[in-house]
């Protein structure tokens, strides 16, 4: 039925073995190949300030595996939690590890960094603290002093 559909150009490439004839469960395995790659960790998350490393899954808005339930306002680094079981996984089992600074877009993870409309590093955040509401600078100043005596030791 679909090799009706094709032309003799495409055809002939499927003769060859140059690309795959698609079928219907061609496209099921397609499916679950695009599915568990969807899963695969392969970007690579490093925060500049403290060293977190890790591999995740997205880096971007709007990750795959939220099924559109959500998108970011922010580029972010985004993992599906490894902690939740595999087939729990309705879009609401992830985990943010990251972002750039909007200041000096160094890349830094949620304990190195503050979101307020957008993400700023503790330094960048330290550097501009007037330009926040009160209660975000008391948190600004409380997250610099964390990291200062994490620094230190």
């Amino acid at each position: 039925l679909l090799q009706e559909k094709m032309d003799p150009e495409s055809r002939l490439d499927v003769l060859r073995g140059v690309v795959k004839e698609t079928t219907a469960d061609n496209k099921e395995d397609l499916k679950d190949e695009k599915k568990e790659d969807m899963f695969e960790k392969k970007v690579q998350f490093q925060c500049e300030l403290c060293g977190l490393c890790e591999m995740c899954q997205y880096k971007g808005k709007a990750p795959p595996f939220v099924k559109n339930l959500l998108e970011f306002t922010e580029s972010c680094y985004v993992m599906v939690d490894p902690f939740s079981p595999r087939q729990s996984r309705f879009g609401n089992n992830f985990l943010v590890l990251g972002g750039e600074c909007e200041a000096c877009h160094v890349t830094v993870c949620v304990e190195c960094s503050i979101y307020f409309t957008k993400r700023f590093c503790v330094n960048c955040a330290q550097f501009n603290v007037n330009e926040f509401p009160k209660d975000v600078q008391s948190r600004i100043v409380k997250m610099a002093d964390n990291f200062a005596r994490q620094k230190s030791s």
